[in-house]
């Protein structure tokens, strides 16, 4: 898997909610469910970050099962399209 923080180009934003959602996206990119990896993050849009980030984080505090709610935000990301698979 690449190297997603160099996909990003990190030291190069400097905006700190781009840092935070970057750093949600890395955590997806780590998760492997089946025979998907997710790879290809820099087509993201970040305004749908933006959109879908508070969700992660409420869902997280919730239930403290951090990989489960990332596995399924990861499929719902799969599902529509922001993500590409191989």
């Amino acid at each position: 898997m690449s190297n997603i923080r160099g996909m990003m180009q990190l030291s190069q934003i400097h905006d700190d909610r781009v840092h935070q959602l970057a750093k949600i996206a890395d955590g997806i990119a780590s998760i492997t469910i089946g025979r998907i990896v997710i790879i290809n993050l820099h087509r993201i849009h970040l305004e749908w970050l933006e959109h879908v980030a508070g969700k992660w984080e409420d869902s997280i505090a919730a239930t403290g099962h951090k990989k489960m709610i990332l596995q399924k935000m990861t499929l719902q990301v799969i599902k529509e399209g922001y993500l590409s698979s191989s």
